[in-house]
This record gives structure tokens, sequence and C-alpha cells, in this order.
């Protein structure tokens, strides 16, 4: 019962690691990096062809194929791969797959190593790499040394499905560079008596590793203090479980786990040190409190910076105190520590922490995160393409319209989102950010001025340090100050000059088109008035002489049916004149004239007639918004033709008519009851041109006319977009 408990417990605090690292948590966030070409494998040994056993460095996880020692599995063996080109990285990340479908038949007990030799071998100069992190699919992986692990023993029950097994690392590379490495399976005794021995726990105690990758190591954080190793002066708390808390809680990079003294009343007699690996000048610390309700047990926490490891009397090279009065953080909050919280210069190796606080368990924190100083510096400048040298400052020749700078960062992690901010002295003063590291820009205006850059760290503090380089963009003599003082008062002068002809021009256009457009007014206003008061009297007299001939005693019948045709036709004529009129008469040029016009014009139409008619409001039809004669009288004419063609086809009793204005467009709509007609049929028709005359006066106006016909009745939509003085 008791390996199935413990199989279960680490297969919860795995599944909580990976899950915190997922969602950004407080540590690392690994990028996914192209894996490195490893060739040319070596082995003290395997088993199978040549072909198989080169299928360990393929590039494909799976198997079955890959490094197997079946056989001679009771004495150690080492595999080599070379880089096919030379690495340069401070950290890796190396996965070891067995997916050759034997489950449980994985390495037990195994180190990796580099090599610098121009040609890796077996014999070669190997030094060890250190592994910070690991993690398993089934496995419990334990440490065995720095750049070794061991598989414990998982008995079947806990594993289930049996499945195959992927080790997943994260190594130093010390020296940054590497030609090859190299990665040794030792045998474990199998049984107490230690009689056998096996590279695998299970039967038949042998191993098929598919493939061995290995690809540089990007995290996006800038914590240099993440997985490093901490000691302290004394013992950690003693869990309930008789395990004691670990002081690398502090280093995790998982805010739930904390650590802290034992109840006893050390006081700064009790500290913590971490060990950065390398001296680093740094920016700011981050000291991250208890996430629950204990959280008051940081206060009074103090921070010495040494070079070497603290001890032996040595004097700090800086020192400080989070939370001097003995207040304390907020759970979960981060205390920032800045140069200026302490005294003494802001670098070192060894982080110690400690309080003279007197609550107990004290000093208790979550994490400690340590970001170095980071500035931007610019690599290389490009002035329209063409490569500027760098050196104390940047001097732009005239004329160059588009600059491209290059930027990097030498210390390691690299933040996701934006990288740094930056901005242009006395022309872009707000900072603008970037997640490249290119920048394309315009080039700054003539003179002097100053690029600024500042890196952002991954817990979204901007580093103290600013990059600053001073700039020169020269200009051509033609563009010095006086040659464009002298030039500008010549333009001035000319543009004066230019614009007095030209405006003088324009006002004599304008006031020659004002007298154009007066004179048709009033051309069109007496060809109306003596169409009005000659031919109109006259067809008036034409029509009252035939209605006295009407009324008369003598005469036949047929001279009075005669002289009624005619009295009919001369007053149709003059109905007719009435509109040539309208239409000439420059004071209905009016969208408000037009729809009173139509009202009335359908009203007298429909008198006398057994249609009855209903007009909608003239809400929101403009007052006094002025309308040119063809589409005034484009539109009227179409109306016409629409109720015409209800009188006359429609058989209708009822018909509506309304005049709608929105969005600047109008839409006079015309609806009956009738029987309904095919229009498509009708406009083919021979002798029925009036529904292609509606659609042929719309589109001579840019305008539309749409006719829908059922059984129900008919409607038709005339609609005109207004532009402004049409």
């Amino acid at each position: 019962m008791r390996p199935v408990l413990i199989g279960l417990l680490h297969g919860f605090l795995r599944f909580t690691l990976l899950a915190t690292l997922a969602s950004g948590g407080l540590g690392t966030v690994v990028r996914a990096a192209e894996p490195l070409k490893l060739v040319a494998p070596k082995a003290t040994f395997f088993t199978g062809s040549s072909e198989n056993f080169a299928c360990v460095v393929d590039g494909v996880e799976t198997g079955p194929s890959g490094w197997s020692v079946a056989g001679r599995a009771t004495v150690p063996h080492s595999l080599v791969a070379t880089c096919a080109r030379p690495v340069k990285a401070e950290e890796l990340d190396v996965s070891l797959f067995f997916l050759a479908g034997r489950p449980l038949n994985y390495l037990a007990d195994f180190s990796l190593s580099f090599t610098t030799d121009a040609t890796p071998s077996l014999s070669g100069n190997w030094q060890p790499l250190e592994i910070l992190r690991f993690n398993s699919q089934a496995a419990t992986l334990q440490r065995t040394s720095s750049s070794g692990l061991r598989a414990e023993r998982i008995p079947y029950s806990v594993n289930g499905a049996l499945p195959d097994e992927i080790y997943r690392l994260t190594t130093v590379l010390p020296g940054g560079y590497a030609t090859g490495f190299r990665l040794d399976a030792r045998p474990v005794p199998l049984t107490p008596s230690g009689d056998l021995l096996g590279m695998s726990w299970h039967v038949p105690h042998d191993f098929t590793l598919t493939e061995f990758r290995v690809a540089v190591h990007e995290r996006e954080t800038t914590n240099i203090a993440l997985y490093r190793p901490v000691r302290t002066s004394h013992p950690l708390y003693l869990n309930p479980d008789g395990t004691r808390m670990r002081a690398e809680a502090l280093t995790d990079g998982l805010p739930a786990t904390i650590a802290h003294p034992e109840l006893l009343p050390l006081g700064s007699g009790f500290f913590f040190e971490i060990d950065l690996g390398q001296v680093v000048n740094l920016d700011h610390i981050g000291l991250r409190n208890r996430g629950d309700d204990a959280f008051e047990r940081f206060s009074r926490v103090a921070v010495n910076l040494y070079e070497m490891p603290s001890g032996d009397g040595r004097s700090p090279i800086w020192q400080g105190m989070a939370r001097a009065d003995g207040s304390h953080p907020p759970p979960g909050a981060v205390e920032i520590l800045r140069h200026a919280e302490g005294r003494g210069i802001f670098r070192g190796r060894h982080l110690r922490i400690s309080s003279d606080s007197p609550l107990e368990y004290t000093p208790q924190l979550a994490e400690v995160e340590v970001y170095p100083s980071r500035t931007p510096e610019l690599v290389s400048v490009r002035a329209d393409g063409r490569e500027l040298p760098l050196s104390d400052g940047l001097d732009i020749p005239p004329g160059v319209r588009h600059l491209t700078l290059d930027l990097r960062i030498l210390q390691p992690g690299r933040p996701a989102g934006d990288l740094f901010r930056w901005r242009i002295r006395g022309e872009r003063e707000n900072w603008q950010s970037s997640p490249l590291w290119s920048l394309d820009l315009a080039c700054p205006r003539p003179g002097r001025t100053v690029f600024e850059a500042q890196a952002l760290h991954s817990d979204g503090q901007w580093d103290a340090s600013i990059y600053q380089l001073p700039i020169l963009v020269r200009q051509h003599w033609w563009k010095s100050g006086l040659f464009q003082w002298t030039s500008g008062f010549l333009m001035t002068v000319l543009a004066i000059g230019s614009g007095v002809f030209v405006a003088r021009r324009r006002t004599a256009r304008q006031i020659a088109r004002m007298k154009a457009e007066t004179a048709l007014a009033a051309e069109r206003s007496r060809i109306a008035r003596d169409m009005h008061d000659e031919v109109g009297g006259k067809l008036a007299r034409l029509a009252m002489l035939g209605d006295l001939a009407l009324t008369g005693r003598s005469g036949d019948e047929a001279t009075k049916t005669r002289v009624a045709s005619l009295t009919r036709g001369v007053r149709e004529v003059a109905a007719e004149l009435e509109q040539v009129i309208w239409s000439l008469n420059p004071k209905q040029d009016r969208i408000d004239n037009l729809v009173r016009h139509i009202y009335q014009y359908a009203e007298e139409f429909f008198s006398d007639t057994p249609v009855a008619c209903r007009f909608g409001p003239m809400d929101g039809i403009p007052d006094k918004l002025k309308l040119h004669p063809e589409p005034r009288t484009a539109l009227f004419r179409a109306f016409q033709e629409a109720i015409a063609n209800v009188l006359k086809h429609g058989h209708a009793s009822m018909v509506d008519i309304d005049v709608t204005w929105q969005n600047n467009i109008l839409e006079i709509r015309v609806g009956d009851n009738g029987r309904g007609f095919d229009p498509e049929q009708a406009a083919t028709t021979s002798g029925r041109n009036g529904l292609s005359n509606m659609r042929d006066r719309m589109a001579g106006i840019g305008g539309s006319c749409l006719i829908e016909s059922s059984a129900s009745g008919t409607k038709v939509r005339l609609r005109w977009a207004y532009r402004d003085g049409a």
C-alpha cells in the first residue's frame, strides 16, 4: 500500500509542477526550440544493425529502432553524439525517448556530459552537464549527482496502462560551448542481494532509446535565481509527516511552496543563502510572501550580497532590509528591493537572507527572485539599407529617410511579449514598446538627438539602466536655415501673388456663373409667364366656347359630341401645359415643393374616379433644399406614369402614396390593391412603354425604379440619392 501512495503522491506533485509552469506561474515558461542536429552516433555496444542504431539521432521520436543493449545489460555503456555544428548556449533541453513499445524498459541510472573536442569520441575529454530540473511520464526520478539521475522502481499497480517513457531534462552548459554530448548508462541491482543487475527495473531489464535529442533552452524569465541551489544555517521546519521543508522551495518557481526555520528563536542567527552561480550586477530583487493566512512572518527581512560565500567574518558588498518598520506585505505579494533600498554596490554571487523579527518561523518566504541589470545595446544600423559605422555615436548622412536598428541584450532570458522600450529625445518623447530586436523607423529630423532604450524584465519591472546613443543627423546645404529662410520668403511672395491671381480668376468665374444662372432663371420665368398668359389664356377661351356650344339650343347631337371631345382635349392640353409651366418655373426648384406638387397632382388626378387616394405625411421632408430642374422633372414624370398605370391597368380601388427622406435619399412609393401583373412580361409587350420609360427616366438621373407586383396589388418605389446642389 505504501509504494502505491508514494507513487500517487509523486504523480500529483509532478502534475502540479507542470501545471504551474504551463500557466506562467512564477517560474519559467519554456519556448519550443528547434532540436540540434546530431550526427555520427557511437556507442560502447549496441544490438541490431548500424542502420537501426543510427535511428537514435534521426529526429524521429518513435521506435522501434534506436540504441539497445539487449544481452549486455549487466555492464555500463555509453552513447556519444556529435553536433553537426557546435552549439553556443547557457542551458540545454535534453530529451530521452523510450518509445519502442516496451513499457517500463527505460534507463534506471544515467548521467550526461559534454565535450568541446573538435572530433568527439568515446575516449575524448568529457565534462558533466549539471541537471537543473527534470520530469518524466511514469517514472520517479531522483538525483544521484549533479549530472546523474536514477528512476525508482514503480509497482505495476501504480502505472495502470504501463506507458512508454520520456525523460525531459534541463541542464547547464558550462562555458556555453559544446561539440558533442554523451549519455552514460549504468546497471542497477535488481535484487536486495545485488546478484542480479540490469539497465531497467523490469524484464528483460534492458532498454531501447528511440531518440536522443538536445535543444537550446530558451526561457522567458529573466530571474537568475530560478532553480539555483540554496543552503541554510540551521535545519528547516520538520513537517508532520517526518519530512523537512526544502530550502530549494525559494527558487523552484512555485509560489505554493514555502520555507522557514524551526520554531526555535534563532533570530538573525538563521539565514538562507542562494548561490547565483557567478558574480552579477543586479537591478532588483523580488521577495514573495506566503499566500495564505500566515503572511505576517515576513518583516524586517535583511538581504546581504557577497561575492564569496558568507562566513569567516566577510562583510557584504551590499546590504538592505525589507519592511524595516516591522510591517509585512499582503499575502502572495512581492516585495521589490533595488539599489536605493540599501548600502553598497548592488552586485554579488551569494544572496543571504535573514531576519531579526521576534515572530516565530521567521523569515518565511515563498519565492526569491533575482533580476540582473539588463541594458539593451545597438548591434548594427542600416540607413536606407546601407550599413552605418557605430562608435560613440551615430552620424547619419544627409538625405536618409529610413533607419533599421538591430539591438540585443546579453543577459539570459527573453520575456514573452515586449522585450524593451525606446524613444528619441526631442522627437518621440513617449516610450514605444517593441517585441522584436529589430526596429524600423523614419529618420529623425536634422540635428542632434539621443536614442534611448530600456529593457523589460519578465516580472514586468523596467530595468533601471537606460542605453543612450547620441545621434547626429546631417542635412544638405540647400536645407540650411539661411537658404530655407530666403527660399521661404521668395516662395511666400510668389504664393501671395499667385494666390491673388487665382482668387481673382476664381471670383470672376463665380460672378460669371452666377450671372448665367440668374439670366437662365429669368428666362425660364419669362417663358413660363408668357406660356401661362398667352397660350393658357387662349386655351381657356377655346374651352369656354366649347362649353357655350354644348349648352346652346341649336345643333344636332353629332355636333355636340364633337364639341365635347374638343373641349376635353383643350382641357387636357391646358393641364399638361400647367405641368410644363411648373417644370420651367425656377421658384419650384425645391424638394418640399416637388413633394407638395406630387400630392396635389395625385389628388386632382384621382378625383371623380373610383380610386380612393391616401397620402403619407411630409414629416422629415427638408425645407428650402435646392433641386435642379432635370431630376425634379424626371421624378415627377416617373410618378405620373406610375399613377397613370394604377388608373389604366391596376383595376384598384385604393392607392397609397408616400414620399420619404432619409440619409439624403428621396423615395416615392406608390402602392395599390389591384390585381397585379407580370412586370417583365409587361415591359416586353408591344405598346406598353410606360414601365421602361419610368426606369429610363430614373436611370438618367442616377436613380432606380423597383416594381413589385402580385395578385394582391402593385408597389412602385422610385429612389434617388441627393447630391449637394443637385
